[in-house]
């Protein structure tokens, strides 16, 4: 497989990825049940005797949620542009550092919450 076809592979995976945390991100903030990828790996909230911490939780990182996936998509979508339109050399290194700044700053945001809902 060429490298070219590799990273057109790896564009489209991050632009679904997107497009899945997105929808999560929509589920969450309807059902106020955050998403198995948010719980710790046994999946479960942690008891603590109320549903509305658990909605708090939800609430704290619906709007992360859905920027971490947007980014995902414009990223995924802008790469996969670029690189058979486009090919304008300077937006992968830019598109590469800018959605991983937001994939800190998303964990950032998880971490704060799992801290401050006892996960």
């Amino acid at each position: 497989m060429s490298p070219d076809t590799m990273m057109l592979l790896f564009s489209i995976i991050i632009f679904f990825f997107g497009i899945y945390t997105v929808l999560a991100a929509v589920q969450m903030k309807r059902s106020k049940k955050p998403p198995s990828m948010l719980l710790p790996q046994d999946g479960k909230f942690p008891p603590m005797g109320h549903d509305a911490d658990q909605e708090a939780f939800c609430n704290a990182l619906y709007v992360p949620t859905a920027v971490f996936g947007l980014s995902g998509c414009l990223y995924g979508a802008l790469e996969a542009a670029n690189q058979y339109w486009f090919q304008i050399s300077a937006v992968k290194p830019v598109g590469i550092v800018l959605f991983l700044a937001v994939c800190a700053w998303y964990m950032k945001k998880v971490g704060q919450a799992r801290e401050d809902y006892g996960m």
